[in-house]
């Protein structure tokens, strides 16, 4: 079904998408057939149609595959956005102009790029990445902003990164096309000529982004050209001589032909021991650089640091490199201009990350660094016991054998990143498998303990939250405004955003600021009382009068001030649990939960409350009395009891127990939380609802539900029990409702319009039902027959909810461990199984039924026993059906 909708959607993109599989297929995957088959030639192509062809398939394997990437990505993309017509249409000219136009450039350039580099260019061009990537690139002038960027930025270094690093025909063409393609979709689009303007009015993230991008795509880079050897672009040198299992060899060769004996005879030692240690040991400069990039688009001022550090770095070791093989080979003029080429990218990332210096600001806590070097000097020690250990015991596997004052010599050259030791002089070189080990494990572990420390720093969102916060944020809420939800931002473990005119109250997880609820207001009195602020008695006044609520713009000036200070940090933000009167300018909103609320002065009569009153019957009869309270006024033993319920009700849940916006035991304790106790002649307690306060305008207007424990062995009505009497009591405070709070993934009825992450959640709900019983619950609720109100997420990246989906778990389960998730797995797949058996069982008992009325019916009609029904059921029930039916027909 997904296929044909892409096919609906796409047709003229998956037309060509099979079209360039036949062709390819046809000639068998002969890249030369194919070439001189379809491929268009630079010097005088004789067959017009090879202008056409030439975009219609790739020579190579590897090239069908990447263009069928590209066309079930950026090509649907741009069809569902330009239309079949107009797609089909720019793709035939985008092709028909920056094809012959690329081709003619790189031929032109190319004696230029053989003076500094070789050149790897083709004169046959055979690819459609000339009609794929311009066509698209065209297309995001009339896509979103966010998309837009994204989109050109990764076409960009991808086209960009090929070409340079790979230096092939079709690379040429494909970064040419993306550059045109930009600019005539701006063009149309009527949006100028793009220009360095567009970046300086992005977000601060998204330039982050775009510095993450480049030092990652530069870092990993020679990687790819290091598992390809044959690439000739132009930096490819600089590639090979950071990528150490050929850099070994290459300096091998060039000591060998310079008669160097002794130091060709070590690099031979070493090349023979090439494998995976030393692909590991050259993997880890990368995967921390990889750490840094990541800290970048989080605006870690660390990750800065050290990604500026080894970026120059990197660029010392390949000037070293450039200078000892032009030094060898004699010609050091034109090695240095290669070398000068060669730079370029970390030349662009230094230059890029100094620019953008101001964007990172996030400092480290103390507890990050603290856990770092506690890292680093683990790391050390065991460097150190697998050096001195291995280079004493295979002494003499070294050259010359090693004693105790050359290993600790050499000791501080394994730290020293894997490829310094290329322009180091090599002292003791290892000629035997042990000898290796302790050579190349040392140095390597060293250095994955470093990358863990480092990913322990970038990562690191801990926010030490001070008792003057939550006092601070309490004296606001209580004089001011909140949601149903406000009071849980007292809880601990939340953060706080502070602004005249209130506070945010939120978590980061994941690279995300989760808030919790919408935006708390200040109180404040009325215009009215603030002129009378003059008078004698105006101070009693304005204590006595009605604080006023805070006003649209204030709500839009606080929201974006918290905002803008999550931009500026490099998270993602996510409104959670906000109301439906929450809008936000550029985000999109997910139903997360479904609160229900009640009139405080909610009367239980009639039939729909039949239940509610029979609760209260039988807990007359059980002797169970309901009592209001808090912790401070519960005496050692009942607080005793309560804790002793809450631990047996979270030893019965596959879950651990739940924060966030699931208060657990620590929350009962926070002073203004209010409790229903059910207790009875015995004083034993069957259960507890914990109530939250809620303030408007300075006021106590409700309560919202939150803690609910049952003791499993006691009166099982005792939560309906609860919430029956907790109703009247809120009247009897004079409050004007009572909120059953939400029920995660649950919904009254069914979305009247569901998107597709509506349904992704609807099923997510179903799966975790059987973990938690978030739907039971809600449905324990509807009993009371409450109005329902959406809580939901606001969001503004829509490639961020998988990031705001683990930070928001991460919210709820921070604690959790592989030990709880493989119990949460178990739990699950036992619940599943047992719902299938009861599925089962319902259905033999329907079958059973209908069997009997089928036997009953065929009888009376004096018709045959059907013989399925006759399988089912034993003889005699049989015979007592026979019996019944004659008895009757006989009366």
């Amino acid at each position: 079904m997904k296929v044909f909708a892409i096919v609906k959607k796409a047709p003229v993109a998956i037309a060509l998408l099979v079209t360039m599989w036949i062709m390819w297929l046809a000639l068998g995957g002969d890249h030369m057939a194919l070439r001189h088959t379809f491929g268009l030639r630079a010097n005088g192509d004789l067959n017009f149609l090879h202008v056409f062809s030439s975009g219609l398939t790739s020579a190579t394997a590897q090239g069908v595959i990447g263009a069928t990437i590209g066309i079930l990505t950026l090509g649907v993309a741009a069809e569902r956005v330009l239309g079949s017509m107009r797609f089909a249409l720019l793709s035939l000219a985008m092709h028909t102009i920056f094809a012959p136009f690329g081709l003619w450039f790189a031929v032109i350039s190319e004696p230029f790029l053989e003076s500094i580099a070789t050149a790897g260019t083709s004169d046959i061009l055979l690819s459609p990445g000339a009609w794929i990537f311009g066509t698209s690139m065209f297309a995001t002038a009339f896509m979103p902003a966010i998309w837009k960027r994204r989109l050109r930025l990764a076409a960009f270094v991808i086209s960009a990164t090929q070409m340079l690093f790979l230096g092939t025909v079709t690379n040429t063409v494909s970064f040419i096309a993306v550059i045109g393609g930009i600019i005539a979709g701006s063009l149309v689009a009527g949006l100028g000529v793009p220009r360095l303007r567009t970046l300086r009015q992005s977000s601060a993230r998204e330039k982050r982004v775009l510095v993450a991008v480049l030092l990652g795509t530069v870092a990993v880079v020679p990687v790819l050209i290091g598992a390809h050897p044959a690439a000739s672009g132009l930096f490819a040198d600089a590639s090979f001589l950071i990528w150490q299992p050929f850099a070994l060899a290459f300096h091998a060769d060039w000591a060998c032909a310079a008669g160097d004996a002794a130091r060709c005879a070590s690099m031979g030692s070493l090349v023979k021991f090439e494998g995976p240690s030393n692909t590991i040991a050259n993997l880890i400069p990368v995967t921390i650089q990889l750490i840094f990039a990541w800290g970048l688009v989080r605006a870690k001022r660390a990750a800065w640091i050290g990604a500026l550090a080894s970026t120059l770095l990197t660029v010392v070791i390949v000037v070293v490199q450039f200078v000892q093989v032009g030094l060898i080979a004699g010609d050091l003029s034109a090695v240095i201009a290669i070398c000068v080429f060669s730079l370029i990218p970390w030349f662009a990332v230094t230059i890029a990350l100094l620019a953008t210096r101001t964007l990172y600001r996030v400092r480290t806590s103390r507890s990050a660094h603290a856990r770092a070097l506690a890292l680093v000097g683990t790391g050390l020690g065991t460097a150190a016991l697998i050096w001195f250990a291995g280079a004493l015991t295979f002494s003499s596997q070294f050259a010359p054998a090693i004693g105790l004052r050359e290993a600790l010599g050499e000791f501080v050259v394994r730290l020293l990143p894997p490829i310094a030791s290329l322009f180091l002089p090599l002292g003791n070189v290892p000629s035997g498998t042990g000898a290796w080990n302790a050579f190349i494990w040392s140095g390597t572990v060293f250095w994955i303990f470093i990358a863990v420390a480092l990913f322990y720093l970038v990562v690191d969102s801990h926010s030490d939250l001070h008792f003057h916060d939550r006092v601070k944020a309490r004296q606001i809420l209580e004089s001011g405004t909140g949601d149903h939800l406000s009071f849980m931002t007292l809880w601990e473990g939340n953060s706080y955003f502070f602004h005249e005119l209130g506070y945010v109250a939120y978590r980061v997880s994941n690279g995300v600021a989760v808030t919790l609820g919408g935006p708390v207001f200040a109180g404040r009195s009325s215009d009215a009382d603030q002129e009378t602020a003059d008078d004698a008695d105006a101070t009693a006044r304005v204590e006595t009068a009605p604080i006023s609520l805070p006003t649209q713009a204030e709500r839009e000036e606080l929201a974006s001030a918290f905002e803008a200070f999550v931009q500026q940090q490099g998270w993602h933000i996510a409104w959670y649990s906000v109301n439906e009167s929450f809008q936000r300018p550029g985000f999109k909103k997910l139903h997360v939960a479904e609160e229900g609320v009640l009139p405080a002065d909610t009367k239980f009569t009639g039939k729909k409350f039949q239940n509610v009153r029979t609760a209260k019957n039988n807990a007359a009869k059980e002797g169970i009395t309901a009592v209001w309270t808090d912790w401070e006024s519960l005496d050692l033993d009942m607080r005793a009891r309560v804790t002793a319920l809450s631990e047996q009700w979270v030893a019965e849940k596959a879950l651990p127990e739940m924060g966030f916006t699931l208060g657990a035991l620590d929350e009962l304790k926070v002073p203004g939380t209010k409790m229903m106790l059910a207790i009875d002649s015995k004083l034993t307690l069957h259960g507890i609802t914990s109530w939250l306060p809620v303030y408007e305008g300075g006021q106590l207007v409700g309560y919202t539900l939150d803690f609910m424990r049952r003791d499993s062995d006691g009166w099982r009505s005792v939560i309906e029990f609860l919430l029956g009497e907790s109703v009247p009591k809120m009247d009897e405070l004079g409050l004007k409702w009572v909120s059953l709070s939400g029920a995660p993934l649950a919904r009254s009825e069914a979305a009247s319009d569901p998107s597709f992450l509506d349904n992704v959640l609807d099923r997510v709900g179903a799966i975790i039902e059987p973990l938690y019983g978030f739907r039971s619950l809600a449905g324990s609720k509807y009993k009371f027959n409450p109005t329902h109100e959406g809580w939901y997420l606001a969001y503004n990246d829509e490639l961020a909810l998988g990031a705001i989906g683990l930070a928001i778990s991460h919210c709820y389960l921070p604690e959790i461990g592989p030990k709880g998730m493989a119990e949460i797995v178990r739990v699950y797949f036992e619940a599943q199984k047992q719902a299938k058996i009861d599925e089962e069982e319902k259905a033999k008992r329907r079958a059973l039924v209908e069997a009997r009325d089928a036997v009953e019916k065929a009888l009376r009609r004096g018709q045959e026993i059907p013989a399925e029904a006759a399988k089912l059921l034993p003889a005699c029930e049989i015979d007592a059906i026979v019996a019944k039916v004659n008895s009757e027909t006989s009366v």
